[in-house]
């Protein structure tokens, strides 16, 4: 969101997972850093802004402890302000000295009290308290919620400012934010898998194939992550969990393939012009955003959008000539999953809690893939998957999620 609005970005952050997993293609820089040693590791007084969002109290404590002596004219703290000034007073002297520059709730002012209604952080807010000079922000690290079994993570990034107005496309943010609604959501959705089985959506009897050849599907990058659901309810990223299941996945769809006789070609990132990379990408975050919305508002019942209403008529548009140009395809497979796993603790506190009558969630699996006309942009073929059971950790089970998630798509 900060980079659509012209910021120079950059991301700092105590736990290695986030950075090692990637995903900040748009910042200058990612740092892996040490709360206790953070002014020896970035250089704070070339900020005029900073953002703590770390989601842990003791973290932001220390980090908020360097910041008091810093002289940047915006500090905005992630959470409800009960929480800011539970900080606030436990620095004691150094809180004081901050209390005037540290906003809490970062973002708009809406008199959010609760988790659940904080407004995100607002770049453009910040921008008009560090209006002159070089602009800098610091995001240390990422803001995360758990609603239920389904994952939901926003994150923003430390932001640095160039100079001079604020300016860029809104279209990232307002398709992040709506990510967010719709994996909220997402929560009922594992209510109604658990009820009732749901059809996978397929608007055509089989892919279209044209005379002498059967089609080409392109398979776009697997957008997979996996995490550890901690004691308290944190999903925290597995960077070598994420890899070996992405290499299970992939030898998985590719037996797929072969038992159906289907022709799949890798996509590869570095064919087309740059601006033809640039549109690729951003038609694989598209994807996310799209499926999204199909998980919710076709269905949950009542939730139908009044254009659409029971038809399945979704589509990413004519951009996608762009990946049949560079790869000769005929259609594209996407796929989006997020998988975590209860961590010891957070089995205990199962355990615990189920002996008192009370149900707390463990890990879950989510996820949904979709096959685009490449000729048309439309979605042609989808299926979702949302349950609290599976492991991509390991080939069977990981060839046993492909076979469900996607294998009726090559049939």
């Amino acid at each position: 969101m900060a980079s659509d609005l012209g910021w120079r970005v950059t991301v700092a952050d105590h736990r290695p997972g986030y950075i090692q997993r990637g995903g900040f293609e748009r910042a200058e820089r990612a740092l892996h850093v040490d709360p206790d040693r953070l002014p020896e590791q970035l250089p704070l007084a070339e900020f005029d802004a900073v953002v703590v969002m770390s989601h842990h109290l003791a973290t932001d404590r220390k980090y908020l402890g360097h910041l008091a002596n810093v002289s940047a004219r915006y500090v905005g703290i992630l959470g409800p302000r009960a929480r800011k000034e539970r900080l606030l007073a436990d620095l004691g002297e150094a809180g004081a000295a901050l209390r005037v520059r540290l906003k809490g709730p970062v973002g708009l002012d809406i008199g959010a009290d609760t988790p659940e209604s904080i407004a995100p952080f607002d770049p453009r807010r910040a921008a008009g308290d560090a209006r002159r000079g070089d602009r800098r922000i610091a995001d240390e690290g990422e803001a995360r919620r758990t609603v239920g079994s389904p994952w939901l993570r926003c994150r923003y990034n430390e932001v640095r400012a160039d100079a001079g107005p604020l300016r860029g496309e809104r279209s990232g943010m307002r398709s992040r934010v709506a990510l967010s609604r719709l994996l909220l959501l997402a929560a009922a959705v594992a209510i109604l898998a658990a009820c009732a089985p749901m059809a996978t959506q397929r608007q055509a009897t089989q892919l279209g194939r044209e005379a002498g050849r059967d089609p080409v599907i392109v398979v776009m990058p697997f957008d997979v992550e996996l995490s550890e659901l901690t004691a308290g309810g944190l999903e925290e990223p597995r960077a070598e969990w994420t890899t070996a299941a992405l290499e299970h996945m992939r030898a998985a769809l590719e037996q797929e393939a072969k038992r159906y006789k289907v022709k799949l070609v890798d996509y590869q990132p570095d064919r087309g012009t740059p601006e033809d990379q640039s549109t690729s990408l951003e038609l694989q975050k598209l994807h996310r955003a799209v499926g999204g919305s199909v998980l919710v508002h076709h269905y949950l019942p009542g939730l139908q959008l009044p254009s659409k209403g029971e038809k399945f008529d979704w589509s990413l548009g004519p951009a996608v000539a762009t990946i049949a140009r560079n790869h000769s395809a005929d259609y594209a497979l996407f796929l989006f999953v997020r998988d975590s796993y209860a961590s010891a603790g957070r089995v205990a506190i199962m355990v615990v809690a189920a002996i008192a009558g009370v149900g707390v969630p463990g890990g879950a699996q989510v996820g949904f893939a979709s096959v685009v006309d490449l000729k048309t942009g439309d979605i042609v073929w989808f299926n979702r998957l949302v349950r609290g059971h599976g492991d991509l950790r390991t080939p069977d089970a990981a060839a046993e999620t492909v076979k469900v998630l996607v294998s009726d798509a090559l049939k």
